[in-house]
């Protein structure tokens, strides 16, 4: 049913499109007022992407002087006009048609902004050959352009999805997918007699994350668990045990806190970042980074992240390989140096300051 409701909102969307023309920009905006919108209201940050929009929307409000966050949902539309907000901005393709819908019809006057954390439609296993799934990708990657074309203003978090995009709409910025300040080293290095502590960070409501971890587990974990018998596993996110059912040296922790997350870090050794397909820039490769820990993973987890310190392994082989070079604390130390490095140059604030200063500056 609700992919039903999903395909005639899209359906809508798209024939509206030939009969309405596109909102222009509201100049002059007296003062700019801010809202962040989403069908399901984020609050906390349970996956990368959560965190990365509310962080962008937190730092957009102090530019502006907005004491007050107004973070919107289904239930509060109407909140829009009641608080005069006249910039709005979204992270998700299904978030931003239903605002586009509300300006079609004249209802609501404001600019549009879309947060782009990736490019969806890379977000669909195109290993999978079938009549419905190219049915699906053609549709979603017909409407993601569309989205592109009429939001007001863009921001993305990766070069080669920006280029996508800005073939589209020129009025993109290219921003970090949330600012990285590297936490201080832990002074303790990978021990192999005691055993190799290994962790998997990510959303299980997530379709890559869910396929992924499972090819981990098939075509990995039990390569490296006969090399060092005695790693760990545990696999952080809310609702695994819904998807998987751990093998020996495994286990789900479920969803953790902030805090709770920072211990797991600083107690682990690698993190596992191993992707099979997905879009945008990983945050559980950013965020191992940032918490001095050691990423493994393939080329498709570290696309859009240009770190030269970040090595992907192809086979199973290659990441034994890897481990056994970390586990000298010279190399592991150099390694998360150069993670350091690149981090305080290219996922600062004051780049996403300036992007935002930047687009504010034209509608003012």
């Amino acid at each position: 049913m609700k992919k039903i409701f999903k395909f005639l909102i899209y359906l809508f969307y798209v024939t509206s499109f030939f009969f309405f023309p596109q909102k222009g920009l509201l100049q002059n905006k007296n003062p700019v007022r801010l809202g962040f919108f989403s069908i399901t209201k984020i609050q906390d940050a349970h996956t990368a992407g959560d965190s990365s929009i509310l962080e962008f929307t937190k730092i957009f409000n102090k530019i502006l002087g907005q004491d007050i966050t107004y973070n919107l949902s289904l239930s509060n539309l109407r909140l829009i006009n009641h608080h005069e907000l006249n910039v709005m901005i979204t992270r998700d393709i299904i978030s931003f048609v239903v605002l586009d819908i509300l300006r079609l019809f004249r209802k609501y006057d404001f600019d549009l902004i879309y947060y782009a954390t990736d490019v969806f439609s890379n977000r669909v296993d195109n290993q999978k050959k079938s009549l419905r799934q190219f049915i699906y990708i053609f549709c979603i990657s017909v409407l993601e352009s569309l989205v592109w074309s009429r939001a007001n203003f863009i921001f993305a978090n990766r070069k080669d999805e920006f280029e996508k995009i800005v073939d589209r709409n020129t009025e993109v910025y290219l921003v970090p997918a949330k600012s990285r300040l590297p936490v201080p080293m832990k002074s303790r290095f990978p021990n192999y007699i005691s055993g190799l502590k290994f962790i998997f960070v990510g959303a299980s409501g997530n379709v890559p994350n869910r396929q992924s971890i499972k090819t981990f587990l098939k075509e990995y974990w039990p390569k490296l668990i006969i090399r060092y018998p005695l790693s760990s596993l545990k696999i952080i996110g809310k609702n695994w045990v819904n998807f998987i059912t751990p093998p020996p040296k495994v286990t789900l922790t479920g969803f953790l806190t902030d805090e709770e997350l920072a211990k797991e870090y600083k107690n682990s050794d690698f993190s596992i970042c191993y992707l099979d397909y997905g879009a945008g820039v990983k945050g559980k490769v950013l965020e191992a980074m940032e918490h001095n820990i050691i990423a493994l993973g393939n080329s498709v987890a570290f696309e859009g992240i240009n770190c030269e310190a970040l090595i992907p392994f192809e086979s199973a082989n290659d990441l034994i390989e890897q481990i056994e070079n970390y586990l000298i604390p010279e190399s592991y130390s150099n390694t998360i140096i150069r993670y350091n490095d690149f981090l305080v140059k290219n996922y600062s604030q004051e780049l996403i300051e300036k992007k935002i200063q930047s687009m504010i500056s034209i509608i003012r």
